[in-house]
Parts: C-alpha cells; structure tokens; sequence
C-alpha cells in the first residue's frame, strides 16, 4: 500500500511540474502589416517563447485580415514540428506573402524548413468563392518554389551535392486549379564515368518528351557538352573495333554511348588494377574478369550490361 501512495505522490509532483513548465512559456502577439497591390493589409503573428530563452521560440498561429474578412491560419504543432525563429525579425521573415495562382488575389506562405540550398513552404491560396483562406498540398510538397509572373508558371528546384551541381528543376503552369508539369530537368553525376547526366523532359502537344545530355564543368563552373555520348554526334569507340562486333552484347555496346564509354572504363581500370601486381594476383584479377566477362555475356538488354560494368568497375577500384 505504501508503494502505491509513493507512487501516486510521485505522478502527482510529476505531473505538477510539467504543467509548471507548460505555464513558463511565454505567449506573445506581434502586431504586423504586408502591402500587396498598394494595399496594407493587417496580421497578428502568434509566437511562444521558449522558457529557456526570451528571444527564441516557435510560431503557431496567423491572423490576417483580408477582403473585409478575418481569417485564423493554423500553423504547424509548435510542440511537434515547430516553426522555429531565432529572434521576432526572423519569424516575420518566415511569413511572406504573393499570387501564387495568378487570380490577383493574396497568398500566404510560411517558410517551414530552409537549408544551405533548399527551402520548403506551407502554403495558403485564397478562394474568392468561400472567401477563405485554403491549404495547398501541391505547392507545399515543392522544393524552392518561385513564381514566374511573365510567363504565369511556378518553378521549382532543389540542390544537391557537387556545390549544387546535381539538381531537379521543375516547371508547372495552372489548369483549372492544378498544377500541370511542363517542363522538367534532373542532373546527377556519374561517378565511374566522371560526367554529369543531365535529362531534360518537355511537354509538347500534351506529349511530354525527354531528352538526355552530357556535361563536364571547367574550373569557373561552366558547363561543357560533351558532344562525344551522343552516338549521333560521333562513332562510338569502345576498348574493342566496333567494326568487328560480331556477338549481340559486342553490338550492343557499339550501339550505346553510355555502355562504350563504361567498357573504355573498365578497361582503363582494369590494366591499372593489373600495374603493380604480383602473378599471383594477376591470375585472379584474370579469373575474375572471366567470370564478369561470361556474367555480362547472359544479358539481354543494356540495364543489366550496364549494371554488370558499373559492379566490376567499383569491384577494381
């Protein structure tokens, strides 16, 4: 029985001491106005303080006044996934406001995550029909959104490694009140090759076509075409004559780019693997090229060549 009270008493101060601390929060209402087509338009922004520091902490709550109409914007659980700000001049700055869908009506957006190159909003369309301010699922899934108001479209892009060098790009335009994909371009890098894939993808006539290009960088950061994958640019050359292919997977990788210039590297590689080596070691590098040789052989389309030299090229290296 002791137990038992013991520990109702203990649950008890527990529990005192977070509502303790739940009461430490500061809550705060900034007063604050936008201008959108000369127009000032009133909000309140709701913050909570955190207890630990008076300048930091989280929003939760925007109040607009717009079109003659209050409207309560309920903002992310600051508990669970908080709208952080460092100071009130950066939790303004998370609010910003503008014509997402070209209806010459305000929208608001809330800045929920910024990185080094990316950033992700929560974002509110006004419908002129309810007079109300409405979530939009879309737009807020989209990574660096911008708006292009001479061309009407919204563009988005997100960076990644190589100084921003691998990217997506997307292009959407507005058609009874979604977003429609037009344009498209993703680039990643190789890393066996050493080159970076750019694939580009653009609607035509409802038809959306796609294109794949080749690039190299020079030390400023321009980019450079490398004219020498295309197989329409110039002949393919692989480590054998492409003139005297004679088996289905030869002729393949004379008829691809892509799998000429990864047979090029494997065979770089594997005479560098090869450099330095002792007879015993050379005999299994040979053992084992045979075996990648009769494995690559059993193919019957350029994926699985493809994926048979990326694996021996990392397994050399």
């Amino acid at each position: 029985m002791k137990r038992v009270i013991c520990f109702l008493i203990a649950a008890l101060m527990f529990s005192a001491a977070e509502a303790a601390k739940a009461q430490t929060v500061a809550l705060e209402a900034w007063e604050h106005s936008v201008e959108f087509k000369n127009e000032k338009i009133p909000m309140t922004v709701y913050a909570a303080y955190d207890d630990r520091n008076e300048e930091q902490g989280a929003l939760y709550r925007l109040v607009v006044t717009y079109k003659g109409t209050k409207h309560t914007l309920e903002l992310i659980d600051f508990e669970e996934n908080p709208l952080r700000f460092w100071n009130k001049e950066h939790g303004l700055s998370l609010i910003s406001i503008d014509d997402y869908n070209f209806d010459n009506y305000m929208d608001i957006a809330i800045n929920v995550s910024a990185g080094a190159n990316n950033t992700l909003d929560k974002i509110f369309l006004y419908d002129p029909r309810t007079k109300k301010y409405v979530y939009n699922q879309e737009l807020s899934d989209l990574m660096g959104v911008w708006i292009d108001n001479e061309t009407q479209t919204i563009k988005s892009r997100a960076k990644g490694g190589h100084a921003g060098l691998i990217y997506y790009f997307r292009e959407y335009k507005w058609e009874k009140g979604r977003l429609v994909l037009i344009r498209g371009e993703d680039q990643e890098h190789d890393d066996e090759l050493d080159v970076y894939i750019r694939k580009t993808g653009t609607l035509q006539n409802g038809v959306l076509t796609e294109q794949t290009e080749y690039y190299t960088y020079d030390s400023e950061g321009n980019a450079l075409k490398v004219d020498g994958y295309n197989p329409l640019a110039s002949p393919i050359k692989a480590s054998f004559d492409c003139a005297k292919a004679n088996t289905k997977i030869e002729k393949m990788i004379c008829g691809s780019g892509m799998l000429a210039d990864l047979d090029i590297k494997l065979s770089e590689v594997y005479k560098a693997a090869r450099q330095g080596s002792t007879e015993s070691e050379r005999q299994e590098l040979l053992s084992s090229q045979r075996e990648f040789l009769q494995a690559r052989n059993k193919c019957n389309d350029e994926s699985c060549v493809e994926t048979a030299y990326r694996n021996r090229i990392r397994a050399l290296r």
